[in-house]
Parts: structure tokens; sequence; C-alpha cells
């Protein structure tokens, strides 16, 4: 009699922590669990058009720093970066070009987005990690 009543609390308390998973989730990450170190293709919307670059960040703590280059703004650096809560503000500052500031946040398919400001403007800017063949 002890065997089955141990058995049937041991189901018990495996179904309720099955249904705390399922209805809970598993523990979220902290804010700044997901990197955005490395390399990035950024596109920009711009006045209808599409702008592609790459984009470099690297992170220390909450500050962002690295490299940006378009073929409209030629090489830039990232300056006053900050990442925090997954989310990025940073301006891309250009020998040749206006200064962009950046606002966005890492979605959830692994993508930044948000929006730019540049030249008396606002529109769109989305960034996807730089694959092995780009």
């Amino acid at each position: 009699m002890d065997k089955v009543k141990a058995k049937n609390v041991a189901a018990v308390i495996c179904s309720a922590l099955a249904i705390a998973y399922v209805v809970f989730g598993q523990p979220s990450a902290s804010p700044n669990d997901s990197s955005i170190d490395g390399d990035w293709v950024i596109t920009f919307q711009a006045q209808g058009r599409s702008v592609r670059g790459n984009l470099r960040f690297k992170t220390d703590g909450e500050r962002v720093t690295g490299t940006v280059e378009t073929g409209h703004t030629g090489p830039g650096t990232v300056q006053n970066g900050k990442w925090t809560r997954q989310k990025i503000s940073a301006t891309l500052v250009f020998e040749k070009h206006e200064a962009v500031l950046l606002e966005g946040q890492l979605k959830s398919d692994g993508t930044l987005g948000g929006d730019y400001h540049t030249e008396g403007r606002t529109d769109k800017w989305q960034a996807e990690r730089k694959r092995s063949d780009q």
C-alpha cells in the first residue's frame, strides 16, 4: 500500500510540474542575454528605396561600438551606443554623410529593427545577422 501511495504522490507532483511549465513557460532570460555582437546586414528604407550595408557591433556591458558602411554613406563608426533590455540606441557617424540616429530593438525572430533619424526625416531600418555566404 505504501508503494502505491508513493507512486500516486510522485505522479501528482510530476503532473503539477508539467502543468506549471506549460502555463508559465521557461524562465525568461535576463534582458542582456541576447548578444548583438558581430556582423549584420542592415537595410535602411530611404524615401521609397532600400539601402543595404554592413554593420558590426561590439558590446561591453550596455556600451555599444562598431562600424557601418553603405554605398550611400561610405564608412562610419557606431558612437554613443547603448544596449539595454534588448533595445539599442546609437549614433552612426560618417565622414561624408550626416549622422544617423538609430533606435530599435531585438525582435523575436532574431532580427534588429526600428526607426532612424537623419537629414530632418525619420524612416525604418532593419538588420539581420550576416550569413557566411554574404
